[in-house]
């Protein structure tokens, strides 16, 4: 009984996002159209089923994405590694974990994919991925999944990005990774209608208004150059063409009550996990995965009066 409240009030979230996205209509008035994804290069990993779950971790240098998908009693697991160059990891000995039962080894299913399946006799609310192979020491990947799922959190995202197109600014604080090694941390501001700044714990920045645009590397000055296109801000971190929208759950974050969900994002590719303030939709985390690139997004202002301006010794 417990559970299927649960599921209850999930499902109730969605419905109401639904209705207040319904009733908002777009400030902008300009459609987004869907981009489609670049035609893979050879050695590019095959783009995770439609229909699935999917959820992606970084893993030392490799970006490990795992797709879940429910087949009548079968539940059907996709593995995808990929490596800091945007290639598919081949050549290695994966097992998937469902339930603490390590399954027979995957099947391989193009660069760097690796599926299975195995048959459901309850709810499966974890999934592991053994990796062995290729000289490296065997690890393991864990992947916690919702209690019900498919729950499409497509009105989530359609509501996040219109909010996002509504604001006057967004100020938010980033710790991106390539690996166990490389860090850094950066703070990012976007300004309507066409003006972004960053700077980095290292000293660098930079600066864009329009077609103009300033960098500064430390140990040198401030160079200008042209930025063609304009960008078009606030903009959501994510690009278009996004699917596998799903429903993680929800919950409260420093006294707000949030919503999560996951995608799959073509264009980069990435795979992301997002959470929202569920009143408002407006996007508190990001966290993005993909080759070379372990992101986490933390939006700290809405609508702070502007401070983008072109540097002094400009």
């Amino acid at each position: 009984m417990r559970l299927l409240l649960v599921f209850a009030a999930l499902v109730a979230v969605v419905a109401g996002v639904a209705a207040v996205i319904a009733s908002s209509g777009s400030s902008s008035g300009v459609r987004v159209p869907d981009v489609p994804a670049a035609a893979p290069r050879a050695g590019t990993p095959p783009l995770p089923p439609r229909g699935a779950l999917v959820l992606a971790q970084g893993h030392g240098d490799l970006a490990v994405a795992l797709a879940a998908r429910r087949a009548g009693s079968r539940l059907r697991l996709t593995g995808t590694l990929v490596a800091g160059d945007g290639t598919g990891l081949t050549g290695m000995r994966v097992h998937f974990v469902v339930a603490g039962r390590r399954l027979p080894a995957a099947t391989t299913c193009g660069a760097g994919c690796y599926a299975s399946s195995t048959r459901m006799s309850t709810p499966v609310r974890r999934v592991g991925i053994a990796l062995s192979g290729r000289g490296r020491a065997p690890s393991s990947v864990s992947f916690t999944l919702p209690a019900h799922w498919p729950v499409s959190a497509a009105p989530l995202l359609r509501g996040a990005e219109r909010e996002f197109r509504r604001l006057r600014s967004v100020v938010y604080r980033e710790r991106l990774s390539s690996g166990p090694k490389v860090t850094s941390t950066s703070v990012w501001r976007k300004e309507a209608p066409d003006r972004l700044s960053y700077r980095t714990t290292a000293g660098n920045q930079g600066i864009v208004i329009g077609r103009r645009r300033w960098d500064l590397v430390v140990g040198g000055g401030w160079k200008r150059s042209l930025q063609n296109p304009p960008l078009v801000m606030p903009s959501p971190p994510w690009g278009a063409g996004a699917y596998d929208v799903n429903l993680l759950g929800a919950g409260r974050l420093g006294g707000r009550e949030v919503v999560r969900f996951s995608m799959f994002e073509p264009t980069t590719p990435a795979w992301y996990t997002v959470t929202l303030d569920r009143s408002t939709l407006r996007t508190l985390i990001v966290s993005m995965t993909a080759a070379a690139h372990f992101m986490q997004d933390r939006y700290v202002a809405f609508n702070a009066p502007r401070q983008i301006r072109p540097p002094v010794a400009s």
